[in-house]
């Protein structure tokens, strides 16, 4: 059986990165989610029912449910 090289530093660098990537895709989430509500809101009725978040009326507001 073959040993192990792990480098903590690298262990911790990669972390360290993929952290900060992980905190960037969740602000932009958040963001196209607040974005996603105020479109929706504007373009024809958005209410929250059985089906989700994102049950509108509309074309434009359909749309925007089904790319959510």
């Amino acid at each position: 059986m073959t040993a192990w090289d792990i480098d903590p530093a690298g262990v911790h660098s990669v972390l360290s990165r993929t952290r900060t990537a992980a905190k960037g895709l969740a602000e932009t989430g958040t963001a196209m989610q607040g974005n996603l509500e105020e479109a929706a809101s504007a373009a024809g009725r958005l209410t929250e029912q059985e089906f989700g978040p994102y049950v509108t009326a509309g074309l434009v507001g359909s749309a925007l449910a089904q790319f959510a």
